[in-house]
């Protein structure tokens, strides 16, 4: 890591000439050798260190402006990590491409400098694996400092389903392999787990396919609709506009069913596909 840094920084190419478990040897990619190190395992501290380090260059360093075999992704991504010790999501491998460039005269191309990002963001971040590893430690914390907390962890096929709810605090959430039947009915069972049966409780929800068999099968007797700012969504990316926003949001606020059809024939009168795609959601 060290002598690859060096070498991208300083601008030339090395060539491993000799590698084992006791030796490391480098020299110039040039054939006369002029610049060439050497390092031998030390057996005491497990760690290698010089023996020889001839620093003298006797080849054209002309290769700057190429992309340097030595810039590998887990060099560039040492290079580079703090950028995503926090968010670093701007950070994009367009960024790197350029910065590259600026900083070591290093032509990269777009799919590796891909490979430098994902690669600074596990050195940052650690691996998926390693977070989700940590899940059954938060979940305990969780409950510690927040009684009244329920949670779950549930591992199927070497993958799981977690969540956690709160009674007195009105967040639950779920993280599940994806959004489907069988998630959305563990995530609603897991809820009724914490609030039990409530009179008059009613959800409101996007649109998904899963969501409403999952509540027919766990809160029969909930009321449940539409939210209309997920309603106004689906239109606008559906038929790539936005002038319904506002009469949709309209209709959504009135207050009698006579002033609801009074204002939805406004939206009909606007586009006759947009309100029979409406209709066919459901007034109710």
């Amino acid at each position: 890591m060290v002598v690859g840094l060096y070498e991208m920084k300083k601008g030339f190419d090395y060539y491993v000439r000799k590698f084992g478990t006791d030796i490391w040897y480098v020299t110039c990619k040039d054939t006369d050798f002029g610049w060439r190190l050497r390092a031998k395992n030390n057996i005491l501290s497990n760690m290698f260190e010089v023996s020889t380090f001839h620093n003298v260059h006797t080849c054209s360093l002309d290769l700057r402006g190429k992309d340097n075999r030595q810039a590998s992704p887990l060099i560039v991504a040492h290079l580079i990590k703090d950028k995503f010790a926090t968010d670093g999501s701007d950070h994009l491998a367009s960024d790197i491409r350029k910065s590259m460039h600026k900083d070591y005269g290093i032509q990269m191309s777009y799919e590796k400098a891909w490979r430098c990002r994902e690669k600074a963001l596990h050195l940052a971040r650690g691996t998926p694996e390693d977070s989700y590893s940590k899940l059954p430690s938060y979940l305990h914390m969780l409950q510690l400092r927040n009684p009244g907390t329920s949670t779950d962890f549930v591992v199927e096929d070497g993958r799981f389903n977690g969540s956690g709810c709160r009674e007195s605090f009105p967040i639950a959430f779920a993280i599940v392999d994806s959004e489907n039947h069988n998630s959305w009915t563990y995530f609603m069972r897991k809820l009724k787990e914490t609030i039990g049966d409530v009179e008059n409780l009613a959800f409101v929800l996007d649109r998904h396919q899963s969501i409403v068999p999952a509540l027919d099968i766990v809160f029969p007797d909930a009321h449940h609709g539409a939210c209309y700012h997920h309603i106004i969504m689906n239109v606008n990316h559906k038929f790539k506009n936005d002038v319904f926003t506002n009469p949709i949001y309209t209709c959504a606020y009135t207050y009698s069913r006579s002033e609801f059809h009074r204002e939805f024939e406004n939206i009909r009168a606007m586009n006759a596909v947009v309100a029979q795609y409406l209709e066919e959601i459901g007034f109710e």
